[in-house]
């Protein structure tokens, strides 16, 4: 699997709704854990463990939250933008609307860095973030990214 093939149309959303950054990543998991089976505490866990060591708010609005996590057995991308900005603690101090989740096996570190290299490489140019955030529908939202890996 290619780290492009990661991110499957039906794991993105446009309009996620969350208020907090704790809330955001427990919907996070909510949606992981429904797409893979894996537990959805074990995916929080990992996902908070991961923000303890520092925010994965990226700069520009961007966060992408990742993690290895017990038991999956394939890398994991879903990409969602926000109905409203939520304070991240991100690197440039501004509020986050575009989160691409990276979950990946234990011990993985090989797949886990491609498709962290891909979510940020699709998010890399304005002309992409503009396309993310316009997009009105997940069709959109998935075009916008996955052109990049045509």
């Amino acid at each position: 699997m290619t780290a492009a093939n990661c991110l499957l149309s039906s794991n993105v959303t446009v309009g996620l709704s969350a208020r907090t950054k704790e809330e955001l990543l427990q919907k996070l998991s909510t949606r992981a854990a429904r797409a893979t089976g894996i537990d959805e505490n074990l995916v929080l866990a990992a996902l908070n463990g991961r923000e303890q060591l520092g925010s994965t708010g990226v700069g520009r609005g961007i966060a992408i939250p990742h993690a290895p996590v017990p038991g999956i057995a394939a890398p994991f991308a879903f990409l969602a933008t926000l109905d409203q900005p939520v304070d991240y603690d991100a690197i440039d101090d501004e509020p986050v609307d575009i989160v691409f989740l990276v979950l990946s096996p234990m011990g993985d570190a090989s797949s886990a860095l491609k498709v962290l290299s891909f979510a940020a490489r699709s998010l890399r140019s304005e002309e992409t973030l503009h396309k993310v955030r316009a997009a009105r529908d997940e069709a959109e939202l998935f075009n916008a990214v996955q052109m990049l890996s045509a």
